[in-house]
C-alpha cells in the first residue's frame, strides 16, 4: 500500500474544493473534490501492476480549527460515497499495450472522528516507462459533529 497524505504532502493534492452544507440536529454533508499528484511508474511490460494508494483527505481548514479547550470540531462519518478516475498518464516509450485503470475505491472503515479521511483506491499500471499520474476523487460524507479532546 502506498499512503499519500495531505497534511505531509500538500503540493500533491491540487484544485481542491469542498462543499458544507450544516443540516440541523448537530448534522451535516460535506463534499470534497480535488485532485491527487499519485505518480506511479511501472517498468514491467507485460503485466498489470496492482497496488492500493490511500489518499488521507484533510477536513476543510475551519472544520480543523481548535476551541477556548484545545478541541478540535469535526464529522463523525455516518455515511460517504467515493468516486476516483485517473485523469492522467503518460508512456515515455511506444505505448504498445499499455493501460491505466482505477479497479475499486472506497473509504477505510472509521467510526469515529478522525482529523484526516482515508479513502483507498485500487490501481492498475501496465507496460514498460507506463506512469499514472493523476487522480481525481469526489468523497461525500454525511455525519455528526463532535469536539474531539486535544491529544496528550
Amino acid at each position: 500500500m502506498i499512503t499519500i497524505d495531505e497534511s505531509a504532502n500538500p503540493d500533491r493534492f491540487t484544485s481542491q474544493h469542498f462543499v458544507h452544507f450544516p443540516l440541523g440536529d448537530n448534522k451535516a454533508v460535506l463534499i470534497l473534490t480535488g485532485i491527487a499528484l499519485v505518480q506511479i511508474e511501472v517498468t514491467n511490460a507485460m503485466d498489470w501492476y496492482r497496488d492500493t494508494l490511500e489518499l488521507h483527505l484533510l477536513y476543510p481548514p475551519y472544520l480543523r480549527q481548535l476551541d477556548s479547550d484545545g478541541r478540535k470540531r469535526g464529522l463523525r462519518p455516518e455515511h460517504w460515497s467515493v468516486f476516483i478516475s485517473p485523469t492522467a498518464f503518460a508512456h515515455d516509450s511506444n505505448a504498445d499495450q499499455a493501460g491505466w485503470a482505477v479497479d475499486n475505491f472506497k473509504m477505510s472503515e472509521i467510526c469515529a472522528f478522525t482529523e484526516k479521511i482515508p479513502v483507498q483506491v485500487g490501481i492498475a499500471v501496465r507496460g514498460a516507462k507506463a506512469h499514472l499520474l493523476r487522480l481525481a476523487y469526489n468523497v461525500t460524507v454525511y455525519g455528526q459533529y463532535e469536539w474531539v479532546p486535544p491529544r496528550a
